[in-house]
């Protein structure tokens, strides 16, 4: 009998660690799923980010401090005509961009680690990342009339562009000291200045918020909820400016430093006004930039241009007024914008005039077929995305479909994965006349 009773036991506490191994194995699988749940969803969120190239920053002004000292006039409320993306750039560039070195060896001791710049523009609400001198969309909508109500501003009234100067929450901890709060304030307040004197160079005129109304704006524009505003400034054109008469003042006040000193080349990137491929752009462009190469976007118009995956870029030189004698090399960027640039003349007499003055040519993607189309391949290794093979062939190149290739004047890549070999080649190709 107590034989029996004991296999009854052990019946019952090998069925009990049976069931427990297997809700230990369930368990294990559900949370495995969570875990590649949250992880895709992040993936798509990161990959559904609209980020923009910010224009290489300008390094030196025409104006002297005491002029920009003595231009900060009385008060006033900006005008809404929007500021441009360069505009934008330069001034984020000058409140951290200039300083991510800075950062970047003081570490913790630096009062604006986990400080970010947000900007409120007609594009939407951007994240400045000082890194690779870029925004990244928070949100598409226009949230600038409700940034000046929450600055106790008048009902409909606008500005070109509003700045927070914010900080995550999360941070706070054992730096929220009184000591790292007066550095903070102390930096926050430098960061305030820094801004104004770089707007007043850019011909534009600063508001400071005394009071904001944060949480509200928060909740409105559906900042995340860590999001902490230290500062804000109003940004803009002055009141008395028509936007008929507006003349981006970067052109006139802004000079690049000695370009036999800090610069080694010019490029032109051509594109399409719209549909160009995001990548090929962008990586592209910070290659060259990173060279020490300087890059401007041409269009069949000046103003906003959009990629294929959201991003977009300031055009700032039209195809009409391209004057190829002022660079060092013309490069033809891909995406489904490609048969508009196709199809302009003016982008093949570009092309033409470049090789016949023994510029650099490079084109990537299916914008390779733009070098057939001009009788720029004969006899000359090329590469290019594969739809373009029968094309580049039957204009007598040597198609090797390799990721990137390089022969005399003529640059060539693949695709969108070649993009960053494919800026360094033209880096080369380049530095190397």
């Amino acid at each position: 009998m107590h034989t029996y009773r004991r296999l009854i036991a052990l019946a019952f506490s090998q069925r009990g660690l049976l069931l427990a191994l297997i809700s230990l194995f369930l368990t294990s699988v559900c949370v495995g799923q969570d875990t590649r749940s949250r992880r895709q969803r992040r993936s798509r969120r990161n990959a559904n980010i609209v980020k923009v190239i910010l224009p290489a920053p300008r390094t030196s002004s025409s104006l002297s401090l005491e002029e920009l000292l003595a231009s900060q006039g009385p008060l006033q409320m900006p005008a809404s005509t929007p500021l441009d993306v360069g505009e934008i750039g330069q001034l984020a560039w000058a409140a951290q961009g200039v300083h991510v070195e800075l950062q970047r060896v003081n570490g913790g001791n630096d009062p604006s680690v986990g400080m970010q710049l947000l900007f409120v523009t007609a594009e939407g609400i951007f994240r400045y990342a000082p890194r690779d001198h870029s925004l990244e969309q928070l949100t598409p909508v226009d949230f600038r009339d409700p940034l000046v109500l929450a600055s106790q501003g008048r009902p409909g009234q606008s500005v070109g562009c509003g700045i927070l100067i914010t900080r995550s929450t999360a941070i706070r901890g054992a730096r929220e000291n009184n000591r790292a709060k007066r550095l903070l304030n102390m930096r926050v307040g430098q960061l305030g200045q820094i801004i104004k004197l770089q707007a007043a160079a850019l011909g534009l005129v600063t508001l400071d918020v005394a009071d904001f109304d944060s949480h509200g704006f928060r909740i409105k524009a559906r900042l995340p909820k860590e999001t902490e505003p230290l500062h804000v400034l109003l940004v803009g054109y002055r009141p008395d400016q028509a936007a008929g008469e507006r003349v981006p003042s970067s052109e006139i006040l802004l000079t690049s430093a000695d370009e036999t000193v800090t610069m080694r080349g010019k490029a032109v990137l051509l594109i399409a006004s719209s549909g160009f491929r995001d990548e090929e752009l962008f990586d592209t462009g910070r290659v060259l930039n990173a060279a020490g190469i300087d890059t401007v976007v041409a269009a069949a118009r000046v103003g906003v241009a959009r990629g294929m995956l959201g991003g977009w870029v300031q055009a700032t030189v039209a195809f009409s007024k391209l004057d190829v004698e002022a660079y060092d090399a013309i490069v033809l960027i891909g995406g489904s914008g490609v048969g508009e640039l196709s199809r302009n003349d003016r982008v093949a007499s570009i092309v033409k005039d470049a090789l016949s003055k023994e510029k650099i040519v490079a084109a990537i993607d299916v914008a390779t077929g733009i070098l057939a189309r001009v009788d720029a391949v004969r006899g000359v290794r090329v590469t290019g995305y594969p739809s373009e093979q029968k094309r580049l062939t039957e204009a007598g190149a040597i198609y090797t479909g390799l990721s990137v290739e390089s022969d005399g004047a003529i640059v060539t890549a693949r695709g969108p994965a070649a993009s960053l070999r494919f800026g360094q080649a033209v880096a080369d190709a380049v530095l190397s006349r």
